[in-house]
């Protein structure tokens, strides 16, 4: 699998204080810039009707 390519949310502040979010094929991952590297949250695209809504 490729690593995947972190976007930050438009509203992000400056200093890093951010949500991040990276799409793989039927795969969201989220994570906390300030935690960089460590294990993102993970949802099926089957499961992103709830996230989102």
């Amino acid at each position: 699998m490729l690593a995947p390519t972190w976007r930050k949310s438009r509203r992000s502040q400056s200093d890093n204080n951010c949500v991040e979010v990276a799409d793989v094929p039927r795969i969201l991952l989220v994570r906390d810039s300030k935690l960089g590297e460590q294990s993102p949250l993970i949802w099926a695209s089957t499961q992103l009707g709830g996230v989102l809504s």
